[in-house]
């Protein structure tokens, strides 16, 4: 009896293990490697910044340019998100999905509103998504660096 319950067992998790999905979607990742070492704090204009690099592109919608683009800063974002699904033999889905997806890398530009120059770039990073099952306590806090400092003035 023992046995044909451990067999039974076996049986379920090798049919849930073959019904794992894993899916990983990353938005802007050409925004990870934006090197603002040409920016010069108080004469660099917004023209400039965008001649160089582009408008920043909205992560999933357009209505979120309102958020990357004003008359006071440009927002480069990267974002990546992680899918988990279980199936039990690709027929049944379970009722278990785990989801996560976070900002991994953010360029902020400033820009002084007057005059349209650059006042400050921040470069903020987080490693990305825990892993499933874990709560958020998990997450590697974020690391926000100023580059104004290091940039010509």
């Amino acid at each position: 009896m023992r046995q044909w319950l451990v067999m039974m067992v076996l049986a379920g998790v090798a049919a849930l293990g073959s019904g794992c999905a894993f899916h990983r979607t990353v938005a802007n990742a050409h925004f990870k490697d934006i090197d603002p070492s040409f920016i010069t704090v108080g004469k660099t204009t917004v023209y400039d910044v965008l001649d160089r690099l582009g408008p920043p592109a909205p992560v999933s919608e357009l209505s979120e340019n309102f958020r990357l683009i004003s008359d006071t800063h440009l927002c480069y974002v990267c974002y990546e998100s992680r899918r988990t699904t279980f199936a039990l033999g690709y027929v049944l889905f379970l009722p278990f999905c785990w989801e996560d997806g976070q900002m991994t890398d953010e360029l902020l530009i400033e820009f002084d509103r007057d005059s349209g120059v650059v006042s400050s770039v921040t470069r903020t990073r987080q490693a990305t998504v825990r892993p499933p099952l874990q709560g958020e306590s998990a997450r590697a806090p974020r690391q926000t660096q100023n580059l104004t400092p290091g940039l010509r003035r």
